[in-house]
């Protein structure tokens, strides 16, 4: 059982950081970050958060997200 909760600590903060999936957005092929995992827009609502791979997930001057 402790080793359980263990792993609930340890994975609690990865949980924490996905943006949700499934909110309604504007407009379909925008993006945004959260830390290194980023979302799209698509047919209405935000997909699942995936890794940027090598790169890092980037807000730009003008509030473009997008993975670098």
């Amino acid at each position: 059982m402790t080793r359980l909760f263990s792993l609930f600590l340890l994975l609690l903060p990865l949980l924490a950081a996905c943006p949700p999936s499934g909110e309604a957005c504007e407009e379909d092929g925008e993006q945004r970050c959260e830390d290194d995992l980023i979302s799209t827009c698509e047919g209405g609502t935000w997909g699942e958060a995936v890794e940027c791979g090598a790169g890092a997930c980037m807000t730009m001057t003008d509030g473009l997200q997008h993975c670098m």
